[in-house]
């Protein structure tokens, strides 16, 4: 399989996922040679591992001609930072429907985000193989590693009390977790998505509110369009700031005034994006963050929401008088930069934001009057 991607860790630094190639054969080799001396979690001590160079580009030259397997590189600053793959766990029919996955990541890389953009990009690929189980063993003490497996969507489904058997004698346990692969997102019709409609947040949806925050914080992506929702624990504060925020006459001197919204799945009421309004913008606004802005909780992405929460809101900025509304995305973010264009938006510019030193795309997309008006 072949797979490329780009991602902004969260110090800023591109990442470069992609599937390994035999040239990087030598240093995907020390890769793992170092990652395995840097923690107990792995499965195979260093002194073990007796691959050659010439080996391990044999393994990768036949990973990539696999049609259902693949070995993935998380690149940072021509450095490999960390490995992934996917297996079939047996090629008979009764087994055929099951993957395994694995990953390693070097110590000096850890808590950048990086770990999470390799669980995703094996499980995008695992769907797009045909699997619909995807299955991983886990040392019990790493706690780290099953919060992050546990927020992508893996369950635990047993436990091995002597998984692990240390050359002091100890034995240590293995946690077995699986995820079940949705196809979904893949095979869905354009307009199949599931509806969503905005709303002004109450405390009505007080729980779900606190799942969405904890799901960003899980995960470290950024909350956008949520205002501070970050900072509060409560939302009933969270609340009273949106409060303040939307009335001209209470709005920080320094910000605009801005109507925050939630986006609600009808089918369930489960809170699956949020999305705020600037009436106008200020010269922060105008050159990095636009009049709208708007985020998807992670485990509900590539299911059309972003389009259907913007296109709703396109309407409501007609009625604050706004004629046109800028929106920005990072250069990186595809998916955003794909629901703006479907929405009528039209690139102008790239603007380099010095505090999150990231490159901003900037978009306009014009209000048309509805056609009662015409």
């Amino acid at each position: 399989m072949e797979y490329r991607k780009i991602i902004v860790l969260k110090d800023g630094r591109e990442c470069i996922l992609r599937s390994a190639a035999a040239a990087d054969a030598k240093e995907v080799l020390d890769v793992f040679i170092r990652t395995h001396a840097q923690t107990e979690f792995l499965s195979t001590y260093p002194d073990e591992i007796h691959f050659t160079a010439e080996s391990e580009a044999v393994f990768l030259v036949k990973k990539a001609a696999a049609p259902r397997e693949i070995e993935l590189l998380a690149e940072v600053d021509g450095r490999i930072a960390g490995t992934a793959g996917i297996h079939g766990i047996g090629s008979f029919e009764k087994v055929r429907h099951r993957a395994g996955f694995g990953i390693s990541l070097d110590e000096a890389f850890w808590g950048l985000g990086i770990g999470r953009a390799l669980t995703r990009a094996c499980t995008e690929c695992a769907v797009l193989a045909g699997y619909e189980q995807l299955e991983l063993e886990v040392a019990a003490e790493n706690e780290r590693a099953i919060m992050l497996y546990k927020t992508e969507g893996f369950t635990e489904y047993g436990r091995n009390p002597k998984g692990f058997r240390f050359r002091g004698g100890s034995y240590h346990e293995l946690i077995l977790m699986r995820r079940e692969l949705k196809k979904e997102s893949l095979t869905k019709k354009p307009g199949s998505e599931d509806p969503i409609k905005l709303v002004e947040p109450s405390m009505d949806y007080e729980k779900e509110l606190l799942s969405y925050r904890q799901a960003f914080l899980d995960s470290g992506d950024s909350m956008d369009g949520a205002g501070p929702l970050r900072r509060y624990e409560n939302i009933a504060d969270w609340l009273r700031d949106s409060a303040l925020y939307k009335d001209p006459a209470t709005v920080p001197e320094d910000k605009v005034p801005a109507t925050q919204y939630v986006g609600i799945r009808e089918s369930d009421g489960k809170v699956v994006g949020m999305l705020q309004i600037r009436h106008y913008l200020n010269d922060y606004l105008r050159q990095f963050a636009g009049h709208i802005g708007y985020s998807v909780r992670p485990d509900e992405r590539r299911k059309g929401y972003a389009k259907q929460m913007l296109t709703a809101a396109l309407p409501l900025c007609r009625e604050l008088g706004l004629d046109r509304v800028m929106i920005t995305c990072r250069d990186t973010n595809e998916g955003s930069r794909r629901t703006i264009l479907a929405n009528g938006g039209v690139y102008e510019s790239t603007a380099y934001e010095p505090d999150r030193q990231v490159n901003l795309q900037r978009f306009w997309i014009e209000l048309t009057a509805p056609e009662a008006e015409k």
